[in-house]
């Protein structure tokens, strides 16, 4: 009789108090607002350029204030440019597309909002780069020149989450710690990604 009422009570304790989640896992998907910092950087206009971000998420809770959050995720970074050299005008659009794997620190001040901030290893799985100008030569020479690209990267994000139950909304800000553009040509200056981010994330599986 005893135990039947200690598992009674147990029972009554965990549906007002609700367990928290272990483990997790799900998905995410949003939208990407690039733009870029560059480091001794010529006259180059920049037009920010909205792109996709998508993947899968796991996360592991240490208590009911700390966990850690691992994700893979494919993440759509763009930008045009334009420059102006030896009297000649250029637009130059690059359109890359990094597999990104953030490894964040979650701060839980509530069980709703959540904070989240690490490190994120991105790498370059493809890239596309078209160049316009009134000098076709020189439009030529300029996509040649800007062939040299780091397929690696180490960067930085912080962010917010809001959930609600198995649904969350999410804002995120990464930026790269190492240039892109890693030959630093003239025509286009050395950047590094910084990306706004926003979204909604479904959690499809918990322990």
């Amino acid at each position: 009789l005893l135990c039947f009422k200690t598992i009674a009570q147990e029972a009554v304790a965990e549906a007002i108090t609700p367990r928290i989640p272990r483990l997790e896992l799900g998905l995410k998907a949003g939208l990407n607002y690039n733009t870029l910092q560059m480091e001794g950087a010529p006259a180059f206009s920049i037009e920010t350029k909205t792109g996709y971000v998508g993947g899968a998420f796991a996360s592991l809770a240490f208590n009911e204030y700390l966990g850690l959050k691992a994700e893979a995720l494919i993440s759509q970074k763009s930008f045009s440019g334009s420059n102006h050299v030896d009297s000649s005008n250029y637009v130059f659009t690059r359109s890359a597309a990094y597999l990104d794997f953030p490894l964040l620190l979650q701060i839980k001040p509530a069980k709703w909002f959540h904070i989240v901030v690490g490190p994120q290893y991105s790498y370059l799985v493809s890239v596309s780069d078209r160049v316009k100008g009134d000098d076709g030569e020189l439009a030529k020479a300029v996509k040649a020149e800007n062939t040299k690209i780091s397929y690696n990267n180490i960067g930085g994000c912080a962010g917010v989450e809001f959930t609600f139950k198995r649904v969350w909304v999410w804002g995120r800000y990464n930026v790269d710690f190492e240039n892109n553009n890693w030959n630093g040509t003239n025509s286009l200056p050395a950047y590094k990604n910084e990306v706004y981010q926003v979204g909604v994330g479904f959690s499809f599986f918990r322990l």
